[in-house]
């Protein structure tokens, strides 16, 4: 895990004279909107030994981080695929299956799409690693876009300089969903040609 503090030298020397305090909730604020626009924060939460005739399994406890779940991507009970109608989910992290297990012990694995929390402090290494430079860039928008007022004005406010961190902001967020879409991860692409005679 690393500290979200890690991203100020990504964003601090292009905001003169912002508070540490006023940069640190920017790039939370930025964090949560990239994740939520984006769906890139996606995990396999650990198995679960499933209990004969138990339909419900607190799921949100299955985490340690700033964050909850935002919705479930897939679900396999001993290794076969569910289907969305074959279970429920709610806000509190309840799971629960539409028809209850007829054995002990079946497996349950969970790939969930997480939201970061509103003081999230902590995100995964790769989460920082991939996307550090997006969460910077949604802070700069976010801080060059207030102008404060006229007889008090920010010395952070840059018009141009927010519609250039929203352009990069754009492109990240383009790049985070192409990859989602396509399982592309940052390496070469390999296309395989048929040729008909």
């Amino acid at each position: 895990m690393g500290n979200i503090n890690t991203l100020f030298g990504l964003s601090k020397p292009y905001l003169p004279g912002v508070p540490d305090n006023l940069l640190l909730q920017a790039l939370r604020n930025a964090v949560r909107q990239f994740c939520k626009n984006t769906e890139v924060w996606r995990e396999d939460l650990p198995t679960i030994s499933t209990t004969k005739d138990e339909d419900e399994y607190l799921i949100e406890d299955a985490h340690s981080y700033d964050a909850t779940i935002k919705r479930i991507l897939a679900v396999e009970l001993d290794g076969g695929a569910l289907l969305d109608s074959q279970y429920e989910f709610d806000p509190n992290g309840t799971f629960r299956l539409v028809s209850a297990p007829t054995a002990d012990d079946l497996e349950l694995d969970v790939t969930v799409v997480f939201m970061p929390s509103l003081a999230v402090a902590d995100l995964p290494d790769w989460l920082l690693e991939k996307w550090g430079e997006a969460f910077a860039e949604g802070a700069k928008l976010i801080l060059k876009s207030v102008p404060g007022s006229e007889t008090k004005p920010t010395p952070w406010f840059d018009r141009l300089g927010a519609q250039d961190a929203a352009s990069r902001l754009a492109a990240y967020e383009t790049t985070a969903k192409n990859e989602l879409l396509t399982d592309r991860r940052g390496g070469p692409a390999a296309i395989q040609l048929t040729y008909f005679a």
